[in-house]
Parts: structure tokens; sequence; C-alpha cells
């Protein structure tokens, strides 16, 4: 269980990075948000944010209501209550959408004493979900790559890893949780380094987990494989985002998981989904 007050909202670290299912991207914050009650921080790579996430572009064309909810409802300060557990500040059980772009990562840094963005994030958030992931970011991240906000987190990511605070070795943390929800064209999916790459991720949270370098399986990294469908390119196979349901469901459940359940309100279909995974 993460540490703090149960009476805050869950708190959601959402990466969207350069596949077409980008477009999906507002509505899935905004479910997060609406359904789950989290706190959501959406971090764009710099593929998504050129081609996609622009007025007039894929994003804003593809769900012109989610793109317009979405832009009314998102925040885009920097500024991170990383130990606030005051709950639900606003007013409102619906979670607040903040939005990171990756040139922030050192664009506020002035001085040594300035606090490191994708440091904050990670200690913000209770769960990393990233949505869609592309096979460009996955194999960054699989080799440690970090050129960007987004992979700058995930590679300070809290695996459960034990390592030296101060002089004393940390080993307290049970870990967070990451989920990824790949998508990309066929050939590309079923390319050999995509499931050496994934399977390299997973690992993260085996490491050590029996030995002296601590380590968490529980919490781990979840792969939400993706559905068979006309991909953009027009060809058909597996490859298309996992259906937004499902994302969700698995994200409650994670959640369920790691104790921040005080503002979940599963439907039927959730409970159902849940208690036969």
């Amino acid at each position: 269980m993460i540490e703090g007050s149960i009476n805050r909202r869950p708190r959601i670290l959402l990466g969207i990075t350069g596949s077409v299912a980008a477009v999906k991207g507002p509505k899935l914050a905004l479910r997060l948000a609406n359904e789950v009650n989290a706190d959501v921080r959406v971090v764009l790579t710099r593929t998504v944010e050129h081609y996609f996430w622009k007025e007039g572009r894929a994003v804003s064309s593809y769900d012109a209501e989610s793109w317009r909810d979405f832009s009314a409802s998102t925040s885009t300060t920097t500024q991170i209550e990383v130990d606030s557990d005051d709950g639900d500040s606003s007013g409102s059980s619906k979670g607040r959408i903040f939005i990171h772009y990756a040139e922030e990562e050192w664009a506020n840094y002035k001085n040594l004493q300035d606090t490191v963005l994708h440091i904050d994030l990670r200690n913000w958030a209770d769960v990393c979900l990233i949505a869609p992931l592309s096979a460009h970011t996955l194999g960054k991240i699989a080799n440690g790559l970090c050129d960007d906000l987004l992979t700058c987190c995930l590679r300070a990511w809290d695996f459960g890893q034990r390592f030296p605070t101060n002089g004393t070795i940390n080993n307290n943390s049970r870990g967070k949780p990451v989920i990824l929800a790949p998508a990309m064209n066929t050939a590309m999916w079923h390319h050999p380094l995509t499931d050496m790459q994934l399977k390299a991720i997973q690992k993260f949270a085996d490491y050590g987990a029996d030995g002296d370098n601590g380590g968490n399986a529980e919490t781990g990294v979840i792969v939400i494989e993706p559905a068979v469908k006309t991909l953009a390119c027009g060809e058909i196979g597996v490859g298309a985002l996992a259906d937004l349901d499902d994302i969700i469901c698995e994200v409650k459940k994670c959640l369920m998981q790691i104790g921040r359940v005080d503002n979940l309100q599963a439907t039927n279909y959730d409970v159902r989904h849940l208690e036969h995974d």
C-alpha cells in the first residue's frame, strides 16, 4: 500500500505517446478523472505533440466533444503538491487534469535548488499508465533511454527496488504499478523485439524480489494487449489500442490493490470484470 492518507483522490500519471491511438487520449483522461475520480497528470512525448496534439490536428478532429471537454478541464500548472494528502480540495468528487509537455523537463530548472519535474511526478503518482504506448517509446523505456519527460519518469520510477538514501538502504517501498497499453502496426506488434522489450520492462518489478536488491512483483508492470481491428494503415490485425473500458478496469484494479479505493465507484461491469481476472 502506498503511504499517505486514503482520503485524497488517486493520482494517475498518464503517458500518451506517438501512436495514432493518441486520438483517444483526451477521452481516456476525462474518464480517469470522472469515473475513477483521480487526479490525472498527462505527459506527452514530442512526437504526439508535433503530429497529433494541436488544434486542427488528428486529436482535436477525431473526437471533437472530448477534445473540447478536455481542453476546458485541463490546467498547465507545473506546481506539484507531492506531499499533500488534503483530499478533495476542489470541492468536487471528480478528479483534476493537468498536462505536461516534453520540453518542461528542464524548462523551469534554473538553479541547483530547484526541484526536478520527473522526480516530482514520480513521487506524486500512485500509478503510471501509458496508453497508447508506441513501439518507439517501448524501445526507449526497455533500454533505459530517457531523453524526454515521460521516459525520465520511467527511468526514475519506483519499482520497489532498494537503493541508498542518505547513506542507508531504502527498503520500505512496495513499488508503484505501471500499466502499459501498446498500440502499433501489426508487423511492429509481431516483431520479436516487441515481446523481448515488454518482458524486459516487466522484469524491472521482479528485479531482486527474492534477493538483495529489493524489488516487488506484487505491484508489477501490467501489459494490456492490443485489440484486433482494421488499423489506421488499412491492415487488419493485432495492434489497436485496447478498449478504454478494459484500460479503466485495469487501473481500478491496481488502485484497489494498493489501497487507493476511497473514491472508486465501480459499475456492475467493473466488478464482473475484476472478479474474472
